[in-house]
């Protein structure tokens, strides 16, 4: 059984307010996004352990990670992108298995669960491409499989646009599946614990 959508945006949400109201200081001092990322992981772990569906998988989350980095006499060393020339990909933050869990019989990819991309309000980047390309279903006719995994990396089950705003304060949660936006979320260090 699959954990849902919206169980995914509870953990990630519960994880950007701990986030933001225990690392509220790097946002403000606009530190490296690696190193807010790097912050924002340890608080998406915290949840994941407190989560049913992930004490009993061998899903992980990992920030720019690389695809069998230990192993690089495969083809797929390194996540790759569709649509995108097929150039080297690593996401600021993902959940995934790491590979153990390959494509199924119904050609749905169960490697790949949650991908992050996080900007500062000044730097959007084209992470709404990147985020629609990386949610979009695994396919034959545009991909192959090779040791049961996507050659191109897609079939993330929820892609998250996060941008940080240094002056105020505050993360833009912006979640995508698909080419849509299905849900957008605001969370402001000063109403933390409020309602939005």
């Amino acid at each position: 059984m699959r954990i849902t959508n919206y169980e995914l945006m509870e953990i990630f949400e519960t994880a950007a307010e701990n986030f933001l109201r225990y690392e509220y200081e790097l946002v403000q001092m606009k530190c490296n996004e690696r190193t807010l990322c790097s912050q924002l992981s340890h608080y998406i772990r915290q949840e994941m352990e407190g989560n049913t569906f992930f004490n009993n998988t061998d899903y992980h989350c990992d920030i720019e990670y690389s695809r069998n980095c230990a192993n690089p006499t495969k083809d797929y060393k390194a996540k790759k992108m569709l649509n995108n020339s097929g150039t080297n990909f690593y996401a600021d933050i993902i959940i995934h298995s790491r590979g153990k869990y390959k494509v199924d019989e119904n050609l749905n990819n169960l490697d790949n669960i949650l991908v992050i991309e996080a900007k500062y309000d000044s730097n959007p980047g084209n992470d709404i491409f990147r985020l629609s390309t990386l949610t979009e279903p695994f396919s034959l006719s545009n991909n192959r499989l090779i040791d049961g995994l996507p050659e191109y990396v897609c079939g993330y089950d929820l892609g998250v646009q996060l941008i940080f705003y240094p002056k105020d304060v505050s993360l833009v949660i912006t979640y995508w599946k698909e080419n849509q936006n299905v849900r957008e979320r605001i969370i402001k260090h000063n109403l933390i614990g409020n309602t939005i």
